[in-house]
């Protein structure tokens, strides 16, 4: 018999308390955990002034954010944006378009061997991208403070 419990956030606990993700992977019980993810979140108010904006709302109907998902809002949807690349800002916002990749959307049932390579290789370029881009980041800042102790 399965002795696995599901926890209030819907992940596997086995019996001795520890994780099991959607990848099968094991999280033990007191390994500390988080997950970074790319979510674009949908405000549901309508704009004809007939529901009341919540008070916690900073930005004005339309404009969701992590104080929607603390509250919680009844009016927010979320939903992943796979294989996306996006630039965010200082409070972790996407401010425009030219700073978000739409993303590669691609069923599961669609995807096959040929397919399943160009996902390696964009993963791969994504990767690559992101490693240079910090290392000149890093580089960049460190020249910065030499030349700011002569």
């Amino acid at each position: 018999m399965n002795q696995n419990k599901i926890d209030e956030y819907g992940h596997i606990v086995d019996k001795e308390g520890n994780v099991i993700d959607e990848d099968g992977k094991v999280w033990e019980k007191d390994d500390r955990w988080f997950r970074i993810g790319l979510f674009e979140l949908i405000c549901g108010l309508d704009t004809d002034g007939e529901i009341k904006v919540p008070t916690f709302c900073k930005y004005s109907i339309g404009k969701p954010g992590d104080y929607c998902l603390e509250n919680p809002c009844p009016h927010i949807s979320a939903c992943t944006v796979p294989r996306t690349l996006a630039y965010t800002n200082k409070y972790g916002y996407v401010e425009d378009s030219s700073s978000f990749d739409e993303g590669i959307y691609i069923e599961d049932d669609e995807i096959d061997e040929r397919i399943e390579k160009l996902l390696k290789i964009w993963e791969d370029i994504c990767i690559k991208n992101i490693d240079e881009s910090y290392e000149e980041y890093i580089k960049d800042k460190l020249k910065d403070n030499l030349q700011g102790e002569v």
